[in-house]
């Protein structure tokens, strides 16, 4: 690879959280309710009286409610869906982050060839990598312009028994085969030494501070969750920036004094 290209990197990582919105399959409507609510307006007028469980016809009951008025003593009412082993299908609107649909995703996000990046950075990258190859869009995609790797806290658990993660997703391989990778520093001693180029935790630690507003994006409508999370990645990012120009100037203040 070219040392003197500049080089990108992608670096992903899945995150639950989201707005809150229509329990019916492939609606995405605000609930009518979000503190509690679980169906838009329009559903709600049609389906409010119903059970919510998927596929059962039932009309709702209260023995919940009476089961919580119960007298000391008193043997519960079973009601229905209390069978612990029964689990509901997922949603068509849940994302499950299986190395296909991990795939898919980037394909639909990178269309064409210049917007890849060189190095794509996910903490499942080997993975990645085995399916492309198995499924052909290895060859057709993503050869001749991106590499799979994995990020340095995943590699260290990967890296051991994992010949494959070993030789193709090394974050930062010693053997100059990715000389853009590994760039040199020098400690306050002037002494050089080697160094990752890239961040590959960012999404971790952009993740971890994102659940701090957790709690409040959960009961937000799909608009307010939108505006909010944009406006709150606008500030981070600027305040990141800033950090990275004055860390800059220290280190070029510190250079002149010496």
């Amino acid at each position: 690879m070219n040392v003197d290209k500049n080089i990108t990197m992608v670096v992903l990582d899945g995150v639950v959280m989201g707005p809150t919105h229509c329990a019916i399959d492939n609606c995405v409507n605000d609930l009518s309710n979000s503190q509690g609510g679980s169906l838009c307006d329009v559903h709600h007028l049609q389906l409010g009286s119903r059970c919510l469980v998927h596929d059962c016809t039932n009309n709702r009951t209260q023995l919940g409610v009476h089961r919580m008025l119960q007298r000391p003593g008193e043997r519960p009412n079973p009601q229905c869906h209390d069978d612990d082993e029964e689990e509901p299908p997922l949603s068509p609107n849940y994302f499950t982050e299986s190395t296909t649909n991990i795939l898919n995703f980037l394909e639909s996000v990178y269309q064409t060839e210049d917007s890849h990046s060189d190095y794509i950075c996910i903490d499942k990258g080997c993975k990645v990598f085995q399916t492309a190859v198995r499924n052909g869009s290895w060859d057709r995609i993503w050869k001749h312009t991106s590499r799979f790797i994995v990020d340095a806290y995943h590699y260290i658990n990967h890296r051991v028994q994992d010949y494959l993660c070993q030789k193709y997703c090394n974050l930062s391989p010693g053997d100059g085969s990715a000389p853009n990778l590994v760039i040199i520093e020098y400690d306050n001693n002037g002494h050089p030494y080697a160094k990752r180029a890239f961040n590959t935790q960012v999404c971790e630690q952009l993740n971890a501070w994102l659940a701090g507003f957790e709690s409040i994006l959960k009961h937000m409508t799909p608009g307010n969750f939108n505006w909010f999370l944009h406006a709150m990645l606008f500030y981070h990012t600027k305040h990141v920036i800033t950090q990275q120009k004055q860390k800059a100037k220290s280190q070029n203040d510190s250079d002149d004094d010496d």
